[in-house]
């Protein structure tokens, strides 16, 4: 499980909901976070 900012980051979620878990993140910069990344919206984390 990864944590970040002192969240723990579900596994089971996909990468954009995972990181709106993190106070401040919504699903707008959520969805940045990971094009800048280039993350897939559909790829869950490990």
């Amino acid at each position: 499980m990864a944590r970040i900012a002192g969240i723990n980051i579900p596994q089971n979620k996909l990468v954009h909901v995972g990181l709106t878990y993190i106070y401040g993140i919504g699903d707008k910069f959520s969805k940045k976070i990971c094009d800048s990344l280039s993350i897939p919206t559909k790829k869950k984390s490990k």
